[in-house]
């Protein structure tokens, strides 16, 4: 599996998703090794961020009380992860950028405009 497609399966309960968690992505899949009790990870921390450090495991998803509450990955996947996050950001500004380079003055609304419509004032 690349990098990249990698990440986008593991950021499904990324925040900037919808409330479903679901929604647009790919549940990923666990294997039995990757799964473990929250218990477990307070008692045996150090040997889990071992295996998930040093590659033995990709993953891990922690449970608490038979669900997933949280996925321990390598600093340098999640690091990646939030750089694909920034990268697809900046991705979205471009476009709402050019979109409005192109849209004619017309079509926007004075400000002054709105303001006195709404009875609102940027004065104190």
């Amino acid at each position: 599996m690349s990098l990249k497609k990698s990440l986008i399966l593991k950021c499904y309960n990324y925040p900037y998703n919808n409330t479903d968690n679901t929604k647009g992505f790919k549940m990923v899949a666990y294997s039995q090794n990757e799964l473990v009790s929250s218990t477990d990870i307070s008692k045996q921390f150090g040997h889990y961020l071992s295996n998930v450090s040093n590659g033995i495991v990709e993953k891990l998803a922690i449970l608490k009380n038979n669900k997933i509450e949280a996925v321990m990955i390598p600093a340098s996947l999640y690091e990646s992860l939030i750089n694909l996050l920034d990268e697809k950001e900046n991705e979205e500004i471009i476009k709402t950028i050019e979109k409005r380079i192109i849209t004619p003055n017309d079509n926007y609304l004075d400000g002054n405009e709105v303001l006195k419509e709404l009875n609102l004032s940027l004065d104190n």
